[in-house]
């Protein structure tokens, strides 16, 4: 018995001091100390320095002369009056980032009467609106504008056409109101850096990665390229790299939509039929199929450097002969 009463003596003490270490566990703290700081932001993208072109048509006292929006900063309005073809009305225009934060393209609008223009409110096919940098440049979305006093300069222009169909021609004297506009977000991961690329020595491979990538070429530039079939050497020049909103629209011809290249000499002759007549127009022309027929080796498509002939793409082409015109090849 005397054993027994010993050994629970010794128990005791033994749970008492597991439930000190249990307690203690529980009942322990943790702090973290630190210290955040954030730095003062500012936004300031702005339109500035609107200077008009030389060689600009005389307003009419019922025009008005481009001018900045006070109340948006980044959007123009102007009324034009075009008497004749080869008229014109230009400006240029500074887009300056006084912000401390990088800006970058989310939208550009234009607005003809005071509605976006589209299918349905088109510019006049006897006028061309046209709104790039004024290097000639596309403007696009997500293009960058830094800041600390990033400065970027767009080009606007309205002209009378001089190359339309009697048909285009006003009947009576027309006053035509643009606004154009750059609405600027902050920018994030998908903002493009703009910049040219040298259109006469960048490789085909290059030039297809700038394009896509938002990197452009030069209007007007040009570059040799060697054709098949014996066609010898000839020069290629950057036609056009803009994309109005009518290119996505059904019907309406694309032949001037995007990036646009085109023989800057002849590199061979062909008759448009074999009767040499335009019947049943482009599209079954003999020399639509001359051009573009993959099947046949001795096509032009064929005769291009083959990376240079698998970037080009379809395109919808509004051809205009004698009654049926509108048929889209």
């Amino acid at each position: 018995m005397y054993k027994r009463k010993k050994m629970k003596k010794l128990l005791i003490p033994l749970l008492l001091l597991a439930l000190g270490i249990g307690y203690a566990l529980i009942s322990t703290d943790l702090t973290i100390n630190g210290i955040t700081k954030y730095t003062h932001q500012t936004w300031d993208v702005h339109f500035e320095n609107l200077v008009p072109s030389e060689g600009n048509v005389t307003l009419s006292t019922d025009d008005v002369a481009a001018s900045i929006d006070p109340s948006s900063n980044t959007e123009i309005s102007f009324t034009v009056t075009l008497q004749k073809p080869k008229d014109f009305y230009e400006f240029t225009v500074d887009v300056v980032n006084e912000g401390s934060m990088d800006a970058m393209i989310n939208l550009i609008t234009t607005n003809l009467n005071g509605n976006p223009i589209s299918a349905e409110n088109a510019v006049p096919n006897y006028a061309n609106f046209i709104a790039t940098y004024s290097d000639g440049v596309t403007i696009v979305k997500n293009h960058l504008l830094k800041g600390e006093n990033g400065v970027e300069t767009f080009k606007v222009r309205l002209e009378y056409s001089s190359d339309i169909n009697s048909g285009d021609l006003p009947e009576t004297v027309q006053s035509l109101t643009f606004t154009f506009g750059v609405e600027y977000v902050q920018a994030d991961s998908n903002a493009i850096e703009r910049s040219l690329g040298t259109f006469s020595t960048d490789s085909w491979e290059t030039i297809i990665s700038n394009l896509e990538t938002g990197i452009t070429y030069e209007l007007g530039s040009t570059k040799e390229v060697e054709l098949g079939n014996n066609l010898g050497t000839h020069t290629l020049r950057v036609a056009n790299t803009s994309t109005p909103k009518l290119c996505s629209e059904a019907g309406f011809s694309q032949t001037a939509c995007g990036i646009v290249l085109e023989f800057a000499d002849i590199i061979t002759n062909y008759n448009m039929n074999s009767t040499s007549t335009t019947d049943s127009g482009w599209t079954l022309s003999e020399m639509r199929t001359r051009l573009n027929d993959v099947e046949d080796s001795t096509s032009i498509i064929n005769s291009l450097p083959e990376v240079l002939k698998n970037a080009i793409i379809d395109t919808n082409v509004v051809s205009e002969y004698g009654p049926t015109s509108g048929r889209v090849a």
